[in-house]
């Protein structure tokens, strides 16, 4: 099994391509995942996640109506490819199995992509109409945004607390907590059901943010959370060093890098329970474990490794 992510042609450049592959091991199973697959104009055009979500239409669809076009956190393309991939290959796997052969699988992410814009495109082909931009508003909640709140302990003014109704129970709720406190402007009839409250959105995300600025964030989220209204924190990187849950579960860990020092990161994800994982050491130096990969692993002599070494190969 072999995955790659180059621009198609690629492989072959290097004489590593399907054809040569399967030459050495007829049963091989080659997955390729390009940015806009093999074949076609544009086959070799390179790219990254923020060229291909512009190209899938995401950045379109993300942001709010007075500003320009916004790119999705992180390289949203890429975290859909392998939902795709997982499927495919497995039915390479299957068909390797069965008849001994291998296959080449072909994905473009751009097309994949395209899979999680359906209702996006749905509403343009039936309807004609183009998404609008909407800011942190959702089609089938209201409300449903970030909300300011009242500064913390330290002195830092930039809090904030995001809030999503999405059934009339919720909001009942909402406006029942904001009324325990004396802002009655909720009442009105004109936030009685979800299609009324769509209809006046900015008046009723100015009542709920002049109510959320004057709680603590975290106070307020566990009181919402009480009653049954979908609320959260908006954590900064420094919040989530003290986050309470993360600190529970050891999510980060402390280790020492010769060059960099003592350095936080993420611990393993996934909690064993017969057999825990651990982090014990750093990323390895530049060129730290070529001599263990050559020899070790690839298993080069030493006098094989030495006449890599004299000739400079390995700087």
């Amino acid at each position: 099994m072999v995955t790659e992510n180059f621009t198609p042609g690629t492989l072959e450049r290097w004489g590593l391509g399907y054809d040569e592959l399967s030459r050495v091991n007829p049963r091989i199973v080659l997955f390729s995942a390009s940015m806009l697959g093999r074949g076609g104009p544009m086959q070799t055009q390179p790219g990254f996640g923020a060229v291909l979500s512009s190209l899938a239409g995401y950045t379109n669809i993300i942001g709010w109506p007075d500003r320009g076009p916004v790119n999705p956190y992180g390289a949203y393309t890429d975290f859909v490819c392998p939902k795709f991939a997982v499927a495919a290959i497995l039915a390479a796997v299957d068909r390797q199995r069965a008849t001994g052969r291998g296959t080449h699988l072909d994905m473009s992410q751009l097309e994949t992509s395209l899979h999680f814009g359906g209702p996006m495109l749905l509403d343009a082909d039936v309807n004609g109409r183009e998404p609008e931009l909407v800011g942190n508003r959702h089609p089938a909640a209201s409300p449903h945004g970030a909300y300011p709140c009242a500064p913390d302990t330290s002195g830092e003014t930039d809090r904030w607390i995001t809030i999503a109704v999405f059934t009339d129970d919720q909001w009942a709720a909402l406006r029942d907590e904001m009324s325990a406190d004396g802002v009655t402007d909720a009442q009105s009839g004109e936030f009685r059901t979800f299609r009324v409250r769509k209809a006046h959105e900015d008046k009723l995300d100015g009542i709920i943010a002049g109510w959320t600025a004057n709680h603590d964030r975290h106070e307020l989220m566990r009181r919402l959370q009480a009653a049954g209204v979908p609320a959260g924190v908006v954590n900064d990187t420094c919040d989530l060093f003290e986050d309470a849950q993360l600190q529970h579960r050891s999510h980060f860990t402390w280790l020492d890098h010769p060059e960099m020092g003592p350095y936080a990161t993420d611990y393993t994800e996934s909690h064993l329970s017969a057999t825990p994982g651990r982090l014990d050491r750093p990323a390895p130096l530049l060129g730290q474990d070529t001599e263990y990969a050559l020899r070790e692993i690839i298993g080069l002599s030493e006098s094989e490794f030495r006449e890599l070494e004299e000739a400079g190969a390995l700087e």
